[in-house]
């Protein structure tokens, strides 16, 4: 069912593409840009983690704890890692989406008034300001979240599946907002279903997932 979903929306992005002058080389565009804002802060932030916090930690261990000590405090370290990877990448997706968030709107807004021809989608410095602050408020809630998904981590047992599971829900609902964003403002809101919260987590959990798989999760996290 997910490939079959998949396909249906590649076949749709390539017929738009096909039909909209123009449209490949600005989504060629905001791909590479935002290929790049996603890498630059995956490895800058991993880098960080690695260097100041699970080497020094991890050197200690092997040289100053008992053995017994070490063996448990390295599993549990690199469980914390794998909890931080994940808030690595929930922060590096969502920082990006605010960041390209006006520029996906120019992209669906053109998408949309191709296909269904309502009025004309003008840009105006009003349009411009909206989404300005629509980005930097989009990019504060991501550190609040950051930061609350930081302290849920450290819950025993169960914090890094509820980091996974609240990280993909929320990263779910605000991929597909410059979509719902431009379907308002071209009265076709009602047109559009309001996602369940099964979809966003399903939509944000793949998102999430992906930057955490070396070389080929990178290509695919800004195509999908």
């Amino acid at each position: 069912m997910l490939v079959l979903k998949f396909w249906t929306f590649w076949q749709a992005a390539a017929k738009a593409k096909r039909e909209i002058d123009g449209l490949r080389q600005l989504v060629a565009k905001a791909l590479i840009v935002n290929t790049l804002i996603i890498l630059f802060l995956i490895l800058l932030a991993s880098w960080l983690l690695y260097a100041y916090l699970l080497a020094p930690i991890n050197l200690w261990l092997v040289q100053e704890a008992p053995n017994w000590l070490a063996i448990l405090g390295r599993v549990l370290l690199w469980l914390v890692y794998a909890t931080l990877l994940i808030l690595i990448s929930f922060f590096s997706l969502r920082t990006s989406v605010a960041f390209m968030e006006f520029w996906y709107e120019i992209i669906v807004a053109r998408i949309v008034n191709h296909f269904r021809p309502v009025h004309d989608f003008p840009l105006t410095f009003k349009g411009l300001g909206m989404m300005s602050l629509t980005a930097i408020r989009e990019l504060i809630w991501s550190l609040f979240l950051s930061v609350m998904l930081v302290v849920t981590g450290f819950i025993p047992l169960v914090g890094g599946v509820l980091v996974f599971v609240l990280g993909g829900y929320f990263l779910g609902r605000s991929l597909h907002a410059p979509y719902r964003t431009v379907m308002k403002e071209q009265k076709l809101a009602y047109e559009l279903p309001n996602p369940t919260w099964l979809f966003n987590l399903k939509y944000g959990a793949i998102h999430l997932a992906l930057p955490m798989v070396p070389v080929i999760g990178w290509v695919l996290s800004p195509i999908s």
